[in-house]
């Protein structure tokens, strides 16, 4: 199989399409306005593949981030990595857009030194004051899942499900929020720009593995209920 891998996420407010081998990013395209996700989507990965000289057939599969993130984003991404799978017979990965937060995280902490083991809790944007999170822990040079992706408010109930006998690295669009309320010690605020490098490495690691989404049944994971309010009558 192919070591080339052509990476969409536009989960969040930085779209994203990259093309990596072997793990590493070979070149890539953003777009920083969410509204234009859609129409930015298919014409950077014709460019990003025709600048890099790859083929269609040279992929050995498309990896989306899959949520949680923006209901549009998500639908926008998933739907085009769909299509080109189908089109290209082209095998599917679906990565957690939290995972992918938490992962660049540790690898921008490794120089950071404390007596308390590390705890990673990637935060997403879910308007107003509410967020989608998880929390990993350090095992090693990688991250476990602690507590499963959730939206939260953030409230005493967010503060509840904090490992507080770990020294918390807080990192994505939605950390802000409660860095501006936060009061617990022990805690860091990382600020990152991408997650390209985290994106490479961990689809990589899922190719190897062969763990592939079903191509036909594969949803977003909103993390809780889509809501589309009714259209005014007139």
């Amino acid at each position: 199989m192919s070591n080339f891998i052509l990476h969409i996420d536009t989960a969040s407010s930085r779209g994203l399409v990259m093309i990596s081998v072997n793990g590493k990013c070979l070149a890539k395209k953003e777009n920083l306005n969410p509204q234009d996700h859609a129409a930015f989507l298919q014409p950077a990965i014709k460019s990003l593949m025709e600048e890099c000289e790859v083929k269609p057939s040279q992929l050995g599969c498309i990896a989306v981030a899959n949520g949680p993130g923006s209901y549009t984003g998500l639908r926008v991404g998933l739907a085009g990595a769909k299509g080109l799978c189908y089109a290209w017979k082209k095998p599917l990965l679906t990565l957690s857009s939290l995972h992918l937060l938490a992962k660049t995280m540790q690898m921008q902490v490794t120089d950071f030194h404390t007596v308390l083991p590390k705890a990673f809790v990637p935060v997403i944007d879910a308007r107003r004051m509410e967020v989608f999170y998880a929390v990993y822990q350090q095992e090693r040079e990688d991250v476990v899942l602690l507590h499963s992706p959730a939206a939260s408010v953030l409230d005493e109930s967010f503060l509840a499900i904090l490992p507080l006998h770990a020294h918390l690295f807080f990192g994505g669009d939605g950390s802000s929020k409660w860095e501006n309320i936060c009061t617990l010690t022990n805690t860091s605020f990382i600020k990152m720009d991408t997650t390209d490098v985290a994106f490479a490495l961990i689809a990589t690691d899922q190719m190897n593995a062969g763990n592939w989404a079903d191509l036909a049944y594969s949803e977003p994971f909103y993390a809780k209920a889509f809501y589309s309010p009714p259209k005014k009558s007139h």
